[in-house]
């Protein structure tokens, strides 16, 4: 989104559009980890993120991008189930 709607803010694109990737790598690499120690609310945060994502994918028109989203959505919500299930099993 930033790079097809961001060119308005000059010579700040660049440093904006850094920035933006690079937050959004080092959030999504944190929920990886977070989640491979079995924690939940990583699932759900990861799940609430790429949600927002692939919103802004329907908004860019981008069909074959949401279908690949809305298919990785799927799985990420049957790991955290996976957890739940493994978590009570265990109790």
């Amino acid at each position: 989104m930033l790079t097809a709607y961001g060119r308005g803010l000059g010579p700040f694109y660049p440093i904006a559009v850094f920035s933006a990737a690079a937050a959004w790598f080092v959030a999504v690499a944190a929920l990886g980890f977070a989640a491979r120690r079995g924690h939940r609310w990583a699932f759900r945060a990861g799940i609430a993120l790429y949600g927002v994502d692939m919103i802004l994918l329907i908004v860019m028109f981008s069909l074959g991008a949401f279908g690949i989203h809305a298919f990785f959505l799927l799985k990420w919500f049957e790991g955290q189930k996976a957890i739940r299930e493994a978590s009570t099993s265990t109790a």
